[in-house]
């Protein structure tokens, strides 16, 4: 096998990781995304060793794990807003707040959304 296109498969293998991470984020699959990212790095870890002999067509691959990578980025800053969000309006809900009368009441709240797997 020739180092260019053993650095092709590293780099198809790494696309391919990309785009089985992006689904693992959308449906909020984190020990699928943990699996992932170890693998990852071991194939980070290989592309390495490898001597970078770059054509047309391995530029034209690394372009399109930048800007995968990318959107994975993008999805997982999202899906931290969205749970920092729901931190907040449960921590809100929690809150005291008093009745007219000057006492303190704590509101109904469920802690299950805390507890669900995001």
């Amino acid at each position: 096998m020739t180092k260019q296109s053993l650095l092709n498969q590293y780099l198809h293998l790494l696309d391919d990781l990309i785009v089985r991470e992006r689904t693992a984020i959308i449906y909020s699959k984190m020990d699928r995304l943990e699996a992932i990212q170890q693998e990852k790095s071991t194939l980070l870890i290989l592309l390495q060793h490898v001597d970078l002999i770059v054509d047309e067509e391995t530029l034209a691959l690394a372009v399109k794990i930048r800007e995968n990578n990318k959107r994975n980025e993008l999805l997982l800053q999202s899906g931290l807003k969205l749970i920092c969000g729901l931190r907040q309006n449960i921590n809100r809900r929690r809150s005291l707040t008093y009745s007219s009368g000057g006492r303190s009441e704590t509101l109904g709240f469920s802690p299950r959304i805390l507890k669900r797997s995001i």
